[in-house]
């Protein structure tokens, strides 16, 4: 027995020596594995793909760490790329990112410093002068602004990693464009109207993986056209009105359908949605069988659409579908001695805000749960007319908006809901209006365009408070610098882009960090006092198209 249980000591004893000398955790022989990661940073969009060795994918949609599933073996390699580029956050933009250290044979310790790094572009409408409106790009310096292709552009919008676009030029003509930043990758993807018309491409609503349009084709007028980005897959989904313009400008996406304003010879101007086929192309409900409902302002919110519609006795009011004809309902009936106008629908903080007039309240701010019962006036702010609330914007747990107590004129309020909760911020200007508008977010601050009565409309932010509302720069000092268009305040690569005139130049790329030094302008695009930059995603007056 002593023998037997000395031979099976040894045998055990040389089993753990084996296993201790295998180097790894599965098993004798087999290598250790261990894992690839890194850091991502200047991301502002979301879907970035990383890839690592052409199988392993980790989806990344902000700054940060991140390591793949699959751990690579002890002595074999390793090779992470960018297998999709993300979609940027800003309407126009379009980010590159590059991969650092991503490639090596793996040792016996986990892969920590894989670097990507990603840049924003921005593409945006200018003339310099010469060649008309073109088409230009931005990564926020006078090095990185130039032109990109001479189409005389409009309506930018980002789809499917690249930007699409109403565009023309001397040879194409007008059309439907589509560019990934490049000159030669700047091309016509469809000539819609063949000939010397125009068919006008726009605006475009993405759904599905399917972005839509309207454009004219023929003497068809306007009609509901898609594309899947290429010639063969960009085709009208329906004419609804063959004799005449039948769908109007503006597509709201909302559970897997584009819903829209359309127009046929029976029914009038109603609401209809489509899933991109002909046959699910149709009518949602015939709101007003007396005439026009003319459903405007569609704003997906708490599974719904709700828009301004017209009804058989109710004049405008608040309306809301959830895609059926049974649920396409008045919401309340907020004037019943006539029409109530409600518009600005904005959502936040689990309500639906917007402009409407009430019996004896003219024009106010109201809010909406959905229901008749909690659909409220917020506040009177101006008891003795109407208050005009607009250009809504949610920052830091309150909506900010501009309206007119009767007194100060307009000027920057704010709202948490309650009636209580709804104050002016700041009288910005103590002997007039001071008419806050484009109101946008950045770096943890509001900012937007505002007239104190001595200084002209000019640049200025807010955190909130009194004495946190201040102006960030007088861009031309003794008048306006009159930064034009909320779509033209756009934040990317640490600065926020506007449209701006210090008086000596004409309106050019302006960029911010907030501070009055850090407040210039990017590159006179337009040398002189002519004016160069005209917008990122739409340009005011349009460029004009043979």
């Amino acid at each position: 027995m002593q023998v037997c249980s000395s031979w099976f000591v040894a045998i055990a004893a040389a089993v753990v020596l084996a296993s201790g000398c295998s180097g790894g955790s599965g098993g004798p022989g087999t290598p250790s594995r261990h894992s690839v990661g890194g850091g991502v940073s200047g991301l502002e969009g979301t879907g970035l793909v990383l890839q690592d060795n052409a199988g392993d994918d980790v989806t990344v949609n902000e700054d940060g760490r991140f390591t793949f599933a699959t751990p690579v073996a002890q002595g074999a390699t390793y090779a992470v790329t960018v297998k999709s580029q993300p979609r940027a956050r800003i309407p126009t933009g379009l980010i590159t990112c590059s991969v650092a250290s991503g490639t090596g044979t793996m040792t016996s310790a986990d892969v920590t410093n894989v670097a990507v790094t990603c840049n924003t572009t921005a593409l945006f409408i200018a003339s310099a002068g010469t060649n008309g409106y073109a088409l230009w790009k931005t990564d926020g310096t006078a090095a990185g602004t130039m032109m990109v292709k001479d189409i005389n552009p409009n309506a930018l919008t980002a789809f499917s990693g690249a930007l699409y676009l109403h565009g023309a030029d001397a040879t194409n003509g007008d059309g439907l464009w589509k560019t990934d930043g490049t000159t030669t990758g700047t091309v016509m993807l469809k000539d819609v109207n063949p000939g010397s018309g125009t068919s006008a491409p726009q605006p475009f609503t993405a759904v599905n993986g399917v972005l839509f349009f309207r454009a004219t084709y023929g003497t068809s007028g306007y009609a509901l056209w898609k594309t899947d980005g290429t010639d063969g897959g960009t085709v009208m989904v329906k004419d609804i009105n063959p004799a005449c313009d039948s769908s109007y400008p503006g597509l709201t996406a909302f559970n897997g359908a584009a819903y829209f304003e359309a127009f046929d010879v029976t029914t009038g101007c109603e609401l209809w949605k489509t899933d991109g086929t002909d046959a699910g192309t149709v009518m949602v409900k015939d709101i007003n069988p007396n005439g026009d409902s003319s459903p405007t302002f569609l704003t997906a919110f708490n599974g719904a659409i709700y828009f301004r519609a017209s009804g058989r006795n109710y004049d405008y009011e608040l309306w809301k579908t959830d895609g059926t004809d049974a649920g396409t309902v008045m919401v309340k009936d907020i004037d019943p001695t006539g029409p109530s106008y409600p518009s600005a629908l904005t959502a936040f903080n689990g309500m639906l805000y917007f402009k409407a007039s009430g019996r004896n309240y003219d024009y106010e701010l109201w809010k909406t749960d959905g229901t008749d019962a909690g659909t409220v006036m917020v506040k009177d702010i101006n008891p003795t007319g109407p208050s005009y609330p607009s250009d809504f914007a949610a920052f830091n747990g309150a909506l900010y908006f501009q309206a007119s107590d009767g007194t100060n004129g307009y000027e920057l309020w704010k709202t948490d809901g309650t009636d209580a909760g709804t104050v002016m911020v700041k009288d910005i200007d103590p002997t007039g209006p001071s008419y806050p508008s484009t109101l946008t977010t950045f770096n943890g601050m509001l900012y937007f365009k505002a007239s104190d009565g001595t200084n002209g409309e000019e640049l200025w932010k807010t955190d909130g408070t009194d004495a946190g509302t201040v102006m960030v720069k007088d861009i031309n000092p003794g008048g306006d610098s009159v930064i034009l268009g909320p779509e033209n305040f756009t934040a990317f690569n640490g600065a926020l882009y506007f449209q701006a005139s210090d008086g000596t130049h004409g309106y050019e790329l302006w960029k911010t960090d907030g501070t009055d030094a850090g407040t210039n302008m990017v590159i006179d695009i337009n040398a002189g006092a002519e004016t160069g930059f005209c917008g990122f995603d739409v340009c005011f007056p349009p460029p004009s198209y043979p």
